[in-house]
This record gives C-alpha cells, sequence and structure tokens, in this order.
C-alpha cells in the first residue's frame, strides 16, 4: 500500500464518518448516500467474490485436466512398452519359424532348342 493508496483510503473514511454523523442528526440526503454506497460496496464485493469463486474453481479444474493428462500419458507409455516387447517376441518367433533361404544355384535356360530341329525345316 502506497501514500497515495493510504491517503485515498483516509479520504473515504472520513467521507463516511462525516455521511454517518449528517445522517444521525436527521440529514435524509447523508442516509441515501450511504444507503447507495452501501448498496454499490454490497455489489461490488458480491461480485469480487464471484470472480473468485470462479478463478479458484478453473484453477482446480485445470490441476485436474493436467493430472489426468499425466496420468493418461504415463498409461500409454505403459502400454506402448508392453506393445514393443510383444513385438520384439513375436518377431524371434517368426525368425524361428522360417526356414532358412535357398542355397543359389546356377541358373539353365528353361528352353532347350536341338539343332536337329532346323535341319527338318531346311528339308
Amino acid at each position: 500500500m502506497n501514500r497515495y493508496t493510504f491517503t485515498f483510503a483516509l479520504i473515504m473514511l472520513a467521507v463516511i464518518v462525516g455521511l454517518i454523523y449528517a445522517a444521525s442528526w436527521g440529514n435524509v440526503a447523508a442516509l441515501v448516500t450511504l444507503v447507495i454506497g452501501l448498496t454499490v460496496f454490497l455489489i461490488a464485493l458480491g461480485a469480487g467474490i464471484a470472480l473468485a469463486a470462479t478463478k479458484l474453481m478453473a484453477e482446480k479444474q485445470q490441476k485436474a485436466f493436467r493430472d489426468n493428462a499425466h496420468e493418461n500419458l504415463a498409461m500409454m507409455q505403459a502400454l506402448q512398452t508392453i506393445q514393443n516387447q510383444q513385438n520384439e517376441q513375436l518377431l524371434k518367433q517368426a525368425k524361428a519359424l522360417t526356414p532358412p533361404l535357398p542355397t543359389p544355384f546356377v541358373a539353365k535356360p528353361a528352353l532347350l532348342i536341338e539343332d536337329a530341329i532346323f535341319e527338318e525345316l531346311d528339308k
């Protein structure tokens, strides 16, 4: 609280005390001013409480959302680890079950044509 805020608070307190003193002597204008000021103060107080409650609720929801996201991430990481282990086991089983590759062989011509065929065509 700086000195200007403190000075303003003292001035407002003095005005309120003056209005209460004037209203106690029967001044209707001072009484109406006090009622209006009190009404504005109570409305502002209610709005402030509503804003504070809304802010606290939003922070609580944000924390719950963040905690839920962390929990979901941990679950997904655990599931991913399990899935990786299963994939490794399946890959090992697949490698164990597959027969070895055949030994390479030298390719031979698939179609053999004998020279005697051409002799028959020449006749």
